[in-house]
């Protein structure tokens, strides 16, 4: 599950990798070797979708690979690549470099199988942290991170059995990175909220103990996302054995008011993403339904007469493999609709859905060369493209990137907009903002918009540019 996105890390170069190595014989003489190119990417050649999508880059790792982050951990640029590998009770962390590469593999020893990442600052140094889901140990693993590639060892907190999700935000407004947590009781597993509370003194995390709201039967992954526009983080649950979605509304001091959808999303709805799909401006809700193999989308009703409507009727869409497990969401195809994937963990492949921006999609198939367990989206050649990070649950096959191929999207000088071109609306938005220090109109760099960002506007007026 993806996490809300912290500040990279700003931190001293040149410092080499410590922390506690773990090795699992002879598997891991092969682990960091990558293989690439030997599996064929879109399935299919009358498939529409345009994002031209490299062979993977698949980096060995021992063990089975279930959950992925990605995040600049140590503030050179790069994206650096965690991975949790269940099996074998440990995290491996790949360090990028320059052009899409990656360095050898860093083990840490996780846990009692962990069996989610999340990587946000919750120390508040500036530096994002490793924050892993122990599902055996009843206990949420914390990883401080130096910024120099060192990790300190894990400081584990207390929660509910079986802790199957995490994630991160800022749940009360004070500024500090929280935890909440989902647990797989087929009862009626519990949501744990544990809040930071960071004094600046000290270099280790400091959590509150967790705090607790019951939800429906199976629940198995847990979201942050301000649904109903209010300013406040909200939370998102699918219950897999309820088949139903749990709404957890946030009163602005960190309570909770649960809400839950019905028992009719689909038959063992798995992970979900928010995401503005249909561009209203309503971050909606995507959902991999594992049983059927299907996307289920639920849009957002946004407001009328002061209240939220809340989600619509459940919208749902074929898939392409069996066992859907794991979901993001960018603009892969540079169109400026949001696009998703979602992983089958059933199958060696993943759907790409191509969104045509009022919120319908054509799917194809991506072969990969594992099971597929989890995915997250993410520039990781700095290229200006998004690309495809995923999971890989095969024994041994640990981590894949399917980078983009083709030119870099061309910038449109005077595009204050985003839209792709240069028009009327770009010389409105000089306008209304002229005087002020805006990033969105300030084309030019001064110090405040004007005269100079319009000429920007006007001289590049009536350009269309790729995305």
């Amino acid at each position: 599950m993806q996490t809300a996105a912290p500040q990279p890390a700003r931190a001293r170069r040149g410092a080499g990798p410590t922390g506690r190595m773990v090795t699992t014989g002879h598997r891991a003489a092969l682990a960091g070797m990558v293989l690439s190119g030997a599996v064929p990417v879109i399935g299919s050649a009358s498939c529409p979708v345009e994002t031209p999508l490299l062979p993977p880059q698949t980096i060995l790792l021992p063990g089975r690979t279930t959950a992925v982050g990605a995040i600049d951990l140590d503030g050179d640029g790069h994206v650096d690549l965690v991975g949790a590998i269940r099996s074998d009770q440990m995290l491996a962390i790949v360090h990028g470099a320059a052009n899409g590469a990656f360095t050898a593999p860093l083990f840490l020893a996780a846990s009692e199988w962990p069996r989610a990442v999340a990587l946000a600052d919750v120390t508040g140094d500036g530096r994002p942290d490793i924050i892993s889901a122990a599902e055996s140990g009843g206990v949420i693993a914390i990883h401080a991170n130096d910024g120099n590639r060192r990790y300190a060892p894990p400081v584990l907190l207390s929660v509910a059995a079986q802790p199957k999700d995490v994630t991160a935000a800022d749940l009360n407004g004070d500024g500090r990175i929280d935890l909440a947590v989902v647990h797989m009781d087929h009862a009626g597993g519990p949501v744990s909220v544990l809040f930071n509370v960071h004094d600046g003194r000290g270099a280790g995390p400091q959590f509150a103990a967790p705090l607790t709201w019951p939800v429906q039967s199976g629940a198995r992954s847990i979201g942050a996302a301000d649904f109903d526009g209010d300013g406040h983080i909200d939370l998102h649950v699918t219950n897999r054995d309820a088949r139903s979605l749990s709404l957890l509304r946030n009163d602005g001091s960190g309570g909770f008011v649960i809400t839950h959808r019905p028992t009719g999303l689909g038959t063992g709805p798995r992970d979900s993403v928010a995401v503005d799909l249909d561009g209203d401006g309503l971050l909606d809700l995507a959902v991999a339904d594992f049983q059927s193999g299907n996307l289920l989308v639920l849009s957002n009703l946004g407001h009328q007469d002061g209240a939220w409507y809340g989600f619509g009727a459940i919208e749902t869409i074929p898939g392409c493999g069996l066992g859907p497990h794991g979901i993001d969401a960018a603009d892969l195809t540079g169109s400026g609709a949001m696009d998703l994937v979602m992983v089958n963990v059933n199958s060696n492949s993943f759907c790409l859905f191509e969104n045509d921006g009022r919120g319908g999609f054509t799917v194809c198939t991506v072969s990969a060369p594992g099971s597929v367990a989890d995915v997250v989206v993410i520039d990781v050649d700095a290229d200006g493209r998004p690309d495809v990070l995923t999971a890989n649950g095969t024994l041994g096959m640990g981590m894949s990137v399917f980078l983009q191929a083709g030119p870099a999207p061309v910038p449109c000088p005077g595009d204050a907009d985003d839209s792709g071109a240069v028009d009327f609306v770009d010389v409105l938005l000089v306008l209304a903002a002229w005087g002020e220090s805006l990033p969105t109109s300030n084309l030019s760099g001064g110090s405040t918009i004007g005269y100079a960002d319009l000429l920007i506007v006007l001289s590049n007026f009536g350009t269309s540019c790729g995305r």
